[in-house]
């Protein structure tokens, strides 16, 4: 079993740190099923602006931007978008989801894994798992959610510029 983390952070100060590969992606292609337009605010604010839009064959809007998650700047509105995806959407979502084990609710581990690498939903693209480990409680999604959504409400007081790292 693989154990990859993601990290966001503001200069030095580590805000969403050490976080679970399997756990993050797990939950982007949960958010993708509540909100499969929305959801994409907050892919474009954790992966760039370049390798979204070069994933998706969209125009390069800043073809020199660092497609290694490092120093990212983003305007207000589409921070604003995400967080409230996040608090008004997917938070609730999975607060109300009955099936409090996510990896049983897609089929368990292989066929969870096989949709979020094959599936037709946008996230599939950014996102990649294999042996990933994977949480049982949906307490720890709606965690991820508040951090996330905690990181970027910091973000919009202090400024744009942050760091997204996947180890």
């Amino acid at each position: 079993m693989r154990k990859r983390t993601i990290i966001l952070k503001k200069g030095n100060r580590v805000f969403f740190g050490q976080y679970d590969w399997g756990n993050f992606c797990l939950l982007l292609f949960y958010a993708s099923k509540v909100n499969s337009e929305k959801v994409k605010a907050l892919l474009r604010l954790i992966f760039g602006e370049s390798a979204y839009e070069d994933t998706y064959e969209l125009p390069v809007t800043n073809p020199d931007e660092d497609t290694q998650f490092i120093d990212i700047k983003y305007d207000a509105s589409l921070l604003s978008e995400a967080v409230s995806f996040l608090k008004d959407e997917v938070i609730p979502a999975l607060e109300n989801e009955s099936a409090k084990d996510l990896v049983e609710k897609y089929g368990g581990k292989e066929t969870l894994e096989l949709a979020i690498n094959t599936g037709e939903e946008m996230v599939t693209d950014l996102i990649g798992v294999s042996d990933e480990y994977y949480s049982e409680d949906t307490e720890t999604f709606i965690g991820f959610c508040v951090a996330i959504q905690s990181f970027f409400e910091i973000v919009l007081a202090e400024g744009l510029d942050y760091k997204t790292e996947i180890d």
